[in-house]
Order: C-alpha cells, then sequence, then structure tokens
C-alpha cells in the first residue's frame, strides 16, 4: 500500500507539473494576443476630439497616406491676425492682449505667440499669432475673433509668466 500510495503521489505530482506548464503556456499565449491587439491599436499623443475619420476597418494605412483621422485639440486656441506694419511696431511676443470673441462678445485674454518678422509686401501688413488659453472649453473653435489694436496693452497675469 505505501508503494501505491507514493506512485499516486508521483502521478498527481506530474499532473500538478503539466496544469502549472499550460497555465505558463495559456498566460504567454494571452500576452502574445494582448501585443498583437496593442498592435493594431491607434493612440493619440494629445486628447482632443475626432473631427473626421479618413479610414475605416479594414483598409490599408499605408507610409504615403498615413492620415486615419483628424483630431482637434481645443484647450488652446490661435487667432492670426494681419495687422498693419506700423502697428504691428509696438507688439512683441508673450504680450498679453484683449480680445472679442463670437457674436456673444465674449471677452478673452490671448498671448502674442508670434509677431512674423516679414511684411506682406502687397497689404504692408504683419502676421500676428496669437494664443487663446481655452481649458474650460468656453471659446468655440472658428468662430470670429476681433482685437482691438488702439486698445492698450494688459500687464501679464502672474500664471501666464510661469507658463513660458
Amino acid at each position: 500500500e505505501l508503494d501505491l500510495a507514493e506512485l499516486e503521489l508521483q502521478q498527481s505530482a506530474a499532473r500538478l507539473q503539466s496544469v502549472r506548464e499550460d497555465l505558463e503556456l495559456r498566460q504567454l499565449e494571452y500576452e502574445r494576443v494582448e501585443h498583437q491587439i496593442q498592435q493594431r491599436q491607434i493612440v493619440s499623443p494629445i486628447n482632443g476630439v475626432v473631427v473626421a475619420i479618413n479610414k475605416h476597418v479594414g483598409e490599408l494605412v499605408s507610409p504615403t497616406d498615413p492620415a486615419v483621422m483628424h483630431i482637434v485639440q481645443l484647450d488652446s486656441l490661435r487667432a492670426v491676425y494681419s495687422v498693419p506694419r506700423l502697428d504691428s511696431a509696438r507688439f512683441n511676443t508673450n504680450d498679453v492682449v484683449s480680445l472679442v470673441i463670437g457674436a456673444g462678445e465674449q471677452r478673452v485674454t490671448g498671448v502674442i505667440e508670434f509677431v512674423s518678422p516679414v511684411a506682406n509686401p502687397e497689404s504692408n501688413t504683419v502676421q500676428v499669432k496669437v494664443k487663446i488659453p481655452n481649458v474650460d472649453g468656453m471659446c468655440p473653435s472658428g468662430v470670429s475673433c476681433r482685437w482691438d489694436l488702439l486698445a492698450p496693452k494688459l500687464d501679464p497675469e502672474p500664471t501666464r509668466v510661469s507658463q513660458r
């Protein structure tokens, strides 16, 4: 009986080892499938909103046409103005200006991000880009934005200075 019990013990140990190996094999298979799924997922590097889908399930995404979808990031907006050359001399990068957005006349502040060093010879204007913080999403994208060039520049807020 002792020999029979020892034989059963060895058989049970062998079955246990077989189950452990099978479990390890299934775990590796699971990880392989997870990796394959991750390779086929598209993850945006920005936090934004999908506005257009260019490719659908099953379509080829080639290196010559890699655009799968258009995503816009709305937490910061940019307004581009053509400012008369003489007026543009008053403005510098990081100046804070007051703007009016949309038909609702919503007042917001913006920070001058870029003042072109080159004037357009046809219109005698200079391109100025103004960045508008929109973290709360209160400013809609694509609406008209007016800038009164004669209004005084605003003092930079401490939070804006630290964001440079």
